[in-house]
């Protein structure tokens, strides 16, 4: 109602029920009329300069087509929130600090990153599959399979209150954990070669049930069946998976040789956070 009435311009579109991060910014991106769409969670506010800052940037270089905006903490908007983002080659994410010049990372994440149009056209919006969780590092994935790079970019501020929206620490959310882990083995699944997939795959299964196993010694029988319960659901929706993973292979630009080169080497002492 506030912004109803102080800012008729903003078109509102009210859902009646939570379909979940990734199909909510679907049905925006599906109105969205801008060569530039930027998606921003709840919990975020924008510096003044931010919007300039990235269509600056987008339009001065044509072969970027995500921006991972500079995420800093909206209680002392000094300390950095998610800057530089990073996947290994098993799917496993690595954060840095900021740095001061755009850089190349290899997702971004999604709480405020902003899209070319063009890559919305050519392999399509978030995947509804995923509710949330990966989603933005599937979408920034299948970006860079179809040719198209992603860039940190200092100059595009915004201060996020992390957590704002869903209120928990990352594992006393037990249904994160369940999508988290369903969505992590289905963007493998969709988005690796075969060759790759088959090699890289197992591994991540073993990885995932010493995980599990580890929380059941520590007694977290929530988490440890969420864990698992996300497995089972890549089983049971298998053919689903197989059937993006055949949409997303003929997008296919790039090869997983040259898009490893931007991966982050495995490190289980830097990755902790997801393994307990």
């Amino acid at each position: 109602e506030f912004v109803k009435k102080n800012y008729p311009q903003v078109k509102i579109i009210a859902l009646t029920e939570n379909i979940g991060w990734s199909p909510a910014n679907n049905v925006g991106m599906k109105v969205a009329s801008g060569e530039i769409i930027l998606c921003l969670s709840n919990d975020i506010e924008i510096h003044p300069n931010c919007l300039r800052e990235i269509a600056y940037f987008l339009r001065a270089n044509k072969k970027a087509g995500i921006v991972q905006c500079n995420s800093l903490s909206m209680w002392d908007r000094k300390t950095p929130d998610s800057a530089m983002n990073y996947l290994d080659k098993f799917g496993y994410s690595y954060g840095y600090m900021p740095s001061k010049h755009p850089t190349e990372v290899f997702f971004a994440e999604g709480m405020a990153f902003a899209i070319r149009r063009e890559v919305i056209e050519t392999i399509g919006m978030l995947d509804d599959y995923y509710f949330m969780e990966y989603d933005d590092m599937d979408f920034s994935w299948r970006a860079r399979l179809a040719g198209y790079k992603v860039y940190f970019l200092p100059q595009a501020v915004v201060y996020h209150a992390r957590g704002g929206t869903v209120g928990k620490t990352y594992f006393e959310r037990v249904s994160n954990l369940e999508w988290y882990t369903r969505n992590h083995i289905a963007t493998l699944i969709k988005n690796y070669e075969l060759q790759n997939l088959i090699r890289i795959l197992p591994i991540v299964l073993i990885i995932e049930l010493i995980k599990i196993l580890y929380l059941l010694y520590n007694r977290h029988l929530k988490l440890a069946f969420a864990a698992l319960r996300g497995i089972l659901q890549v089983l049971k929706d298998l053919r689903i998976i197989l059937l993006k993973r055949k949409k997303v292979q003929s997008l296919r630009k790039i090869s997983d040789k040259t898009l490893m080169k931007l991966m982050h080497p495995f490190n289980p002492m830097l990755l902790y956070r997801f393994l307990i």
